[in-house]
């Protein structure tokens, strides 16, 4: 794969639901149990899921300034039987970038609107050759985590779940925006993703000002690390991400580091019941 496709791939990979790729179950950093960290309760992490939200991201790097676009929205699902807060992500590559590396998919997650805790995520879609259509559960009850693969049945299995709560990639950045940011302040936050669970810690580092689609806007800079680094974060990469702090804390940026380049999901437009905020959609 080349550069530019893995730095693509990231971006997207940040879109996927709580699926393991090709069989894979690790768990990376993790050297401290649930109860020596201190989660916040469920009604503090709870202000950054809103029902009826709407996010369009753009992935780009370099001369590639919308190499795909990834479209998160929120709502309140009562069709299981019980009322549980739904996450649907659905990306997809764009223009020339689409030829090179093919990628359209959608995601379901469902949350636990008590807990605030993921209970599964349904992924299917195709990215570069491949067909993709999977199931994840995570039973807290037994302790497991139970992945089911339609496209390769091999791939499905039972695991057990190692800590609580559980966060995938888009919740993740969903929840911290609502968090009670401050610089100085750290928040642990439990990521499954790619096939492994990771125990991040995010360092809330600064306050500045930063352009986005929404005007020049007051920002909290938020750096996840990792007690023992792996992946991109062993190779001197990282990731950083831009809140800003009014009302609507809006996850304006996320750029991923690594060590040949940088990828960015910059969010162009944003909408709730009654405000519509961002670039305005050519006609």
């Amino acid at each position: 794969m080349s550069r530019n496709s893995q730095l693509l791939s990231v971006v997207l990979l940040m879109t996927l639901p709580i699926c393991p790729a090709r069989g894979e179950f690790e768990v990376e950093g993790i050297e401290k149990s649930a109860s020596d960290l201190k989660f916040l309760p469920p009604e503090e992490r709870a202000s950054g899921f809103r029902p009826d939200e709407r996010f369009e991201f753009r992935a780009a790097w370099g001369i590639f300034g919308s190499a795909a676009t990834i479209i998160v929205a929120t709502r309140m699902d009562p069709s299981g039987g019980r009322e549980l807060f739904h996450i649907t992500s659905h990306a997809r590559t764009n223009g020339i970038i689409r030829a090179i590396y093919p990628a359209d998919t959608r995601t379901d997650s469902f949350l636990d609107p008590v807990s605030w805790s993921v209970l599964s995520s349904h992924l299917e879609g195709r990215t570069g050759s491949e067909d993709n259509m999977a199931l994840t559960v995570i039973d807290y009850d037994r302790r497991l985590v139970i992945h089911e693969d339609d496209i390769k049945p091999e791939e499905s299995y039972t695991h057990p779940l190692p800590m609580d709560p559980v966060l995938d990639y888009i919740s993740a950045v969903l929840q911290m925006r609502g968090l009670p940011l401050e610089v100085g302040k750290s928040f642990p936050v439990f990521v499954h993703g790619g096939g492994k669970f990771y125990l991040v810690h995010v360092d809330v580092v600064a306050r500045e000002v930063k352009k986005s689609a929404f005007g020049k806007l007051p920002s909290f800079v938020l750096k996840p690390r990792m007690e023992k680094p792996t992946g991109i974060f062993a190779r001197g990469g990282g990731v950083t991400m831009w809140v800003t702090d009014d009302k609507y804390r809006l996850p304006t940026r996320v750029d991923v580091h690594l060590g040949f380049g940088t990828a960015a999901m910059v969010l162009d437009r944003y909408e709730a019941p009654g405000v519509k905020l961002g670039k305005k959609r050519r006609r």
